[in-house]
């Protein structure tokens, strides 16, 4: 998804061509589609997001950054919701039947990060503090900022929503 900025003073025809009357006007374009959709709702940058997040089905927050539901998977969260210590198997297959069914970058993490909490207890927490560091640190680029938010998004639903600990 683009977002572009066009000065219709400079662009005279492509404003006609579209209507555009006065400024600022913003238009969505839903992928596949030269007819545009007109915005009516709010010019504060809390309104922008929202509407965007709701028509492109991103996970933006105010400042850019990503909210806390990027990169989750709510049929994969519902699942990861029951798991207790003693059901990780069944759990697992659960999640690989639904991987199968989800077309997300994301998912494949939701088994990895099974796997790994199965092979060791403390997974969750050690990694969520590592990814948290990281992210701390800063100088990311965004791209690689947004994977990592999105990667601790997931594991703090395996944290809060699964094994029922304190908020991270």
């Amino acid at each position: 998804m683009s977002i572009a900025k066009v000065n219709a003073e400079d662009y005279r025809d492509l404003a006609q061509e579209y209507g555009v009357q006065g400024y600022p006007t913003i238009k969505f374009f839903p992928a596949g589609s030269k007819t545009p959709v007109d915005y009516n709702s709010g010019r504060d940058e809390a309104s922008l997001v929202e509407y965007v997040n709701s028509k492109a089905g991103t996970h933006r927050s105010v400042g850019g950054g990503l909210s806390a539901t990027a990169g989750t998977i709510a049929a994969l969260d519902s699942i990861v919701s029951k798991l207790t210590g003693s059901n990780l198997d069944t759990i697992s297959e659960e999640v690989k039947a639904a991987v199968g069914d989800v077309k997300d970058k994301y998912a494949d993490y939701y088994l990895k990060a099974l796997g790994k909490i199965q092979a060791n207890s403390g997974y969750v927490e050690k990694e969520v503090a590592r990814l948290q560091t990281i992210l701390a640190k800063g100088g990311l680029a965004r791209s690689k900022q947004d994977d990592l938010t999105s990667r601790l998004n997931i594991l703090k639903q395996f944290a809060l929503q699964a094994v029922g600990r304190q908020e991270l």
